[in-house]
């Protein structure tokens, strides 16, 4: 009898294992380096025997879950952004990334939104810094793209610059995604 795993699960249920895996090795680690009832106990040395294995686990368990993932499914904008490519002119193509920009542009003010909500305030706090140094890094890239692709050549370098601007605020709003699926995660790992 075979069991049939929906899309994704296996993926969700390894970052699970491996997030429990990270919060256990730290709440074990830090009890045995912090608490000094503790490190006059026959606990405090197994612990620290453990540490190496611990790390070792943890490494295994990145490894493996980098290795084995199942494919990321593929995001309506970059399905909507591949049917304007294969269709679209020169113009259609930068028109085409100015409008996947704008989404991925929504979908970090929708991750934003949600981590304001589930963060705690210093979280919040370390992101809003992070965000405030992506914006200065984006602007000095996104002036750097146009010195490269304003000494360009032909109607080719619309489109590419267009590309690069876009893809630098995909990334963005994919790492704020991570963040709303582990600050979630282990927000519900804490509350059981």
């Amino acid at each position: 009898m075979r069991i049939s795993i929906p899309p994704g699960a296996a993926v969700q249920s390894l970052r699970r294992t491996l997030l429990c895996c990270q919060i256990f090795a730290h709440e074990l680690l830090a009890k045995g380096i912090g608490d000094k009832t503790l490190a006059y106990s026959k606990k405090f040395k197994e612990i620290q025997s453990m540490k190496p294995h611990l790390y070792f686990t943890l490494l295994l368990f990145t490894t493996c879950g980098s290795l084995y993932a199942e494919p990321n499914e593929r995001d309506p904008i970059d399905i909507a952004l591949e049917k304007a490519y294969k269709i679209s002119s020169t113009q259609g193509l930068v028109l085409a990334n100015y409008e996947a920009e704008e989404k991925w542009n929504k979908e970090i003010d929708r991750a934003l939104t949600e981590l304001k909500k589930i963060m705690t305030p210093e979280q919040w706090k370390a992101l809003q810094a992070s965000q405030e140094a992506w914006g200065a890094y984006r602007d000095k890239e996104l002036d750097t793209l146009m010195e490269i692709y304003g000494a360009m050549p032909g109607t080719g370098r619309g489109p590419r610059h267009t590309q690069r601007k876009m893809e630098l605020t995909k990334e963005r709003a994919l790492q704020l995604r991570v963040h709303v699926e582990d600050v979630s995660h282990a927000k519900e790992l804490r509350e059981q």
